[in-house]
């Protein structure tokens, strides 16, 4: 369920300048492609989370094959998982969620995982922005998780 070259090409559109040396956190990261355009554009560090091994192999495969090791952290793991596992570690500038479902029930997630998570999910996605699939969500506060 790769995210459409015109949506990819739309969100750093509107993201450009708060790309390079940024932190990037790509939650349900799929084939990991927007994490690591993310790279490819300048971003400092992208940790990509995704639960499906087959999905997972897959990023694994594209990190090595872009030879973006240094740059990229990829977990296996359920989201809110991944979240906790790295709590206190990392400041991510921007964080980017495609979920497989909706995102009433993600947002439902997060609101039971509490402040600790990237943005605070009772205000929506803080600042965050839909794109025009409906679908995809970034979010751009400064927070720790």
């Amino acid at each position: 369920r790769p995210t459409a070259d015109r949506i990819k090409e739309t969100l750093f559109n509107m993201i450009q300048n708060e790309v390079p040396g940024c932190y990037f956190l790509d939650l349900f990261a799929g084939s990991g492609q927007i994490g690591l355009e993310a790279v490819s554009r300048g971003a400092k560090f992208a940790v990509l989370a995704e639960h499906a091994k087959k999905a997972a192999d897959c990023i694994r495969y594209n990190i090595q094959f872009t030879k973006s090791e240094k740059e990229c952290l990829l977990l296996q793991m359920d989201v809110i998982a991944a979240l906790r596992s790295l709590e206190g570690k990392y400041r991510f500038d921007i964080v980017f969620l495609d979920p497989p479902y909706s995102s009433a029930r993600l947002f439902k997630r997060f609101r039971s995982f509490g402040r600790g998570c990237a943005f605070d999910p009772r205000n929506g996605a803080g600042d965050g922005h839909r794109l025009d699939s409906g679908r995809g969500l970034y979010g751009n506060q400064r927070k720790n998780i």
